[in-house]
């Protein structure tokens, strides 16, 4: 397969018809042969980008969206149950955060605080659209009043995010998407694969797309938490101490918008949740990356989590991480405790209050996920166990210090896993 080929082969598919067919019947009723279509175009997609790795670069940044937006619909063709990677289209929001390249500690805070942005203000335009009784998608199951209390708490975030300098507009959106692949690629900010790409339902139900948006917005949150603590780290390993704290206080800054986030999706009533929790399938926080790799750089891989990590595909190379000699925050906070280097104590001040962030935020989630999952059920998402499984790992923090050191598990995935860095191809 020649480039002009792949080229009519993704003029082939409507991008617009694709978002719109998703967005009003849901992906769980998509038409199927919609979805063998676009499930085709990926294994085309895929093909010729393996045979084919030296194309120009607008095509190989289009074929790489195109193939993790259509990834999805392969997935949900071949597989019974949704997985997290699939019903979050998380590799999308992965292609606008840039996680698979190098760039400085400042242009991955920008960048994300630029998601964080247009997400809140999909979330906020998408909400009043509600309440004006104008917005035409994902109308099953909304509640004026709750929408309401929703659209208050948004604009109270976005309050407390002004002094970052962030910038929210509420305003209604009804431009239609734009109709063809090349047009999301063409856009540099990449705003509107953002917008239009990322946030997909299963069902019609209102409150279903306030779920993925939090998502969204806390995955975020995470790459920039994880993002500032290997800075922090890797600053700590050169002695510059004063560095580190900074960015450990950036990293803070993220980790704080996590709870008045989830207060806001606490509007969300349990019986919503009940109307399309079963849609999501086998999607599980604990199969996010991004997730675990920053509770892993913070406080070392958890000993406990080890056996549900080599069970999980989508994570289980991090086991590898429990090496010895790997360094995580605690390991680097231990290396200054009881000494007074320059920048020490701000370091260790800066430790303790993203600590802080992340604890109240682990047990705001662990009150929501009381307060959603019914009280007879004994497994979570995921194949975990649910509520118990969140009581168990919710303590687990950066300090004190004095813990048991990284170990060496003898679990191994049941299959050859290859570790894999950080910024890897495969996010």
């Amino acid at each position: 397969m020649k480039e002009d080929q792949i080229r009519n082969a993704l003029r082939q598919l409507s991008v617009r018809e694709y978002i719109g067919f998703s967005r009003s019947q849901g992906r769980a009723s998509l038409d199927q042969e919609l979805r063998h279509r676009a499930a085709t175009l990926y294994e085309q997609i895929h093909w010729f980008r393996q045979k084919e790795p030296f194309t120009s670069k607008q095509l190989a940044t289009t074929l790489d969206l195109a193939e993790r937006v259509l990834f999805s619909e392969w997935f949900f063709l071949n597989h019974p149950e949704p997985r997290y990677p699939a019903y979050t289209n998380i590799h999308v929001l992965n292609w606008v955060l840039g996680t698979t390249r190098r760039a400085t500690w400042s242009t991955v805070r920008a960048r994300c605080w630029m998601a964080i942005q247009v997400l809140l203000q999909d979330l906020l335009s998408f909400e009043v659209c509600s309440l004006a009784q104008v917005e035409p998608w994902q109308q099953q199951s909304c509640d004026l009043h709750v929408v309401d209390r929703r659209v208050h708490l948004l604009q109270k975030l976005h309050a407390q995010l002004t002094n970052v300098q962030f910038q929210l507009l509420a305003r209604i959106q009804m431009d239609a998407p734009p109709d063809d692949w090349f047009s999301y690629t063409l856009d540099e900010s990449r705003t509107l694969a953002l917008l239009y790409l990322t946030a997909l339902p299963q069902t019609q139900e209102h409150d279903e797309f306030l779920f993925l948006r939090t998502i969204h917005i806390s995955e975020c949150i995470f790459w920039a938490v994880l993002a500032g603590v290997v800075a922090a780290i890797e600053s700590a390993k050169c002695g510059q101490l004063d560095s580190a704290a900074a960015h450990l206080s950036d990293a803070v800054t993220f980790a704080k918008v996590l709870v008045p986030l989830f207060q806001m999706f606490k509007t969300m009533p349990p019986e919503h949740f009940a109307k399309f929790r079963d849609a999501t399938g086998n999607a599980s926080a604990i199969q996010s990356r991004t997730y675990q790799l920053m509770q892993i750089f913070t406080a070392g891989l958890d000993e406990r989590n080890a056996e549900n990590f080599a069970a999980t595909p989508e994570i289980a190379d991090l086991v590898f991480y429990g090496h010895p000699r790997f360094v995580d925050l605690r390991t680097v906070l231990c290396t200054v405790e009881g000494n007074t280097p320059p920048g020490a104590t701000a370091f260790a001040a800066q430790a303790a209050a993203l600590d802080q962030a992340l604890y109240a935020w682990r047990c705001l989630h662990l009150g929501i996920a009381r307060h959603y999952l019914p009280a007879e059920a004994t497994t979570g998402t995921g194949g975990t166990r649910g509520t118990p499984y969140l009581e168990m790992i919710y303590r687990r923090k950066i300090l004190p210090t004095n813990y048991r050191r990284t170990f060496w598990p003898d679990i191994r995935p049941p299959v050859h896993v290859h570790a894999r860095p950080v910024l890897s191809p495969m996010n």
